[in-house]
């Protein structure tokens, strides 16, 4: 049996809280935290950007999650 190292956890933790801020971006509940990850001097508050944005972030987040299966757990050596 494989033991998983504490690292992939906070891997996955991180990669959680990114598609939970996705999420709360695209029902717009939170609009800004969209001004947090994009830094210019305007708002977004249109249902369009905040859909986009919103997906955008929660693949990222998915991507994050899938990152210690892709790149191996194994190699993980943070």
């Amino acid at each position: 049996m494989m033991k998983i190292p504490v690292e992939v956890f906070f891997v996955w933790i991180i990669g959680i809280v990114f598609i939970l801020f996705g999420f709360l971006i695209m029902k717009g509940k939170a609009t800004n935290l969209l001004d947090l990850f994009i830094k210019q001097s305007g708002t977004f508050s249109d249902s369009f950007s905040n859909k986009f944005f919103g997906i955008i972030i929660m693949i990222v987040g998915f991507i994050v999650l899938l990152l210690p299966f892709i790149l191996g757990i194994e190699n993980m050596n943070l």
